[in-house]
């Protein structure tokens, strides 16, 4: 079996911030009390897919306005990614990350067939409006803004609220 030595390896990319290595420290912390594997350990430090993209928006003015956007797929091992969407001017990617990273801890233990996820759209959602009336500028998220790939983020629960997979 081949070893694997921790090297932070992720210090030099974009989700490298102070909330991110949190998540990773605490994860670290977990590791000996849960016996992975360090290969499988190792994986788990970072994400599965991080996309950064241009979220045009058209405001209830007729102007266009464009926002940076993130999406970030922790892992989709258990079943398809789960995880809402961000609106904050201040969001960033290693953000995103950490609170993918968290959900996926979540969705674990919880033993709910999903991965985690987290999206974000750097806005300030109270001084913009979507097309939609729901005031938020998820009302006008183009295609561009989507998650893409293989394994597609989950919206929508799969079994009835009354149900309990996770007992039984």
């Amino acid at each position: 079996m081949a070893s694997t030595e921790h090297v932070p390896s992720f210090a030099h990319l974009e989700y490298d911030t102070p909330l991110y290595r949190t998540a990773i420290a605490q994860f670290d912390q977990a590791v000996p009390h849960a016996k992975v594997d360090p290969g499988v350990a190792e994986r788990l430090r970072h994400p599965e897919r991080s996309i950064i993209v241009s979220c045009p928006i058209r405001l209830d003015d007729g102007t266009r306005v464009v926002f940076p956007g993130y999406r970030v797929q922790h892992s989709s091992v258990l079943g398809p990614t789960k995880g809402g969407v961000r609106y904050d001017p201040e969001v960033t990617l290693g953000e995103c990350a950490a609170l993918a990273v968290w959900m996926t801890w979540k969705c674990a233990l919880l033993r709910l067939p999903y991965g985690g996820a987290k999206g974000g759209v750097r806005c300030n959602p109270r001084s913009c409006r979507g097309e939609r009336s729901s005031g938020s500028p998820a009302g006008s998220r183009p295609s561009s803004c989507r998650s893409s790939g293989r394994r597609r983020t989950s919206r929508h629960r799969t079994w009835p609220r009354t149900s309990r997979p996770w007992r039984g």
